[in-house]
């Protein structure tokens, strides 16, 4: 979510913080993230223009146990 250091958890479709231990924030392929995330913007938005999301490259970083976010924390407003 933009603006935020959290990603959407594939578990329990919540956004999580990249830090937590639970989070399993990362997808297969793009169109698992996308439908996730438009999934996601059915049930929180009353219209999806106000969804604040961006699929972005991640990883996982096994030495620090803890998501990476290849682009760090996007802004919505440049």
């Amino acid at each position: 979510m933009l603006d935020t250091d959290t990603l959407l958890d594939r578990a329990s479709g919540t956004f999580l913080p990249v830090r937590s231990t639970s989070l399993k924030g990362l997808f297969a392929t793009f169109d698992e993230a996308y439908a996730a995330a438009h999934l996601w913007v059915d049930v929180h938005c009353q219209t999806a223009d106000e969804h604040r999301l961006a699929i972005v490259p991640a990883s996982f970083d096994p030495v620090l146990d803890r998501h990476v976010l290849i682009y760090g924390v996007l802004c919505g407003q440049p």
